[in-house]
């Protein structure tokens, strides 16, 4: 008995760093569709409101654009994110301790980036619906 404990324990050991890097296609995801009478500022407002409840910080802004980085367990991602009247779209810009790489022509990054991606467009696309709406 004691050897089958000793023995399930080392097992579990050798499967959890599997586990822990486990990598993923890297892929941005579909734009975020601003509804109609949505103007320009709320758009922005909406992005950083999202942007402010996941944690990610804003590293630039311009016209149409937000840089903003996640630091999470000591891990960091960084992303560009492009806006205009019609769409929210979300790249990948770089990371670190994400294991960004590529495996036979797929570029892969582990799995709990393409989680905090997904979240963050859930959130924007959630406060530009609703959002209100010029008449």
């Amino acid at each position: 008995m004691k050897h089958r404990v000793v023995s399930s324990v080392l097992l579990l050991a050798l499967l959890l760093p599997v586990q822990a890097s486990r990598a993923d296609p890297l892929v941005n995801p579909a734009p975020i569709l601003v509804p109609a009478g949505v103007d320009q500022g709320t758009v922005v407002k909406a992005i950083k409101q999202a942007l402010m409840y996941r944690n990610w910080m804003i590293s630039a802004q311009q016209p149409g654009r937000i840089d903003a980085k996640l630091y999470l367990r000591g891990n960091e991602a960084d992303i560009r994110i492009d806006y205009d009247g019609s769409s929210v779209r979300i790249a990948y810009a770089g990371s670190r301790g994400l294991e960004d790489h590529d495996e036979k022509g797929v570029r892969q990054i582990h799995g709990r980036y393409l989680v905090w991606i997904n979240y963050l467009v859930g959130d924007i696309d959630t406060n530009l619906r609703h959002s209100p709406r010029q008449g």
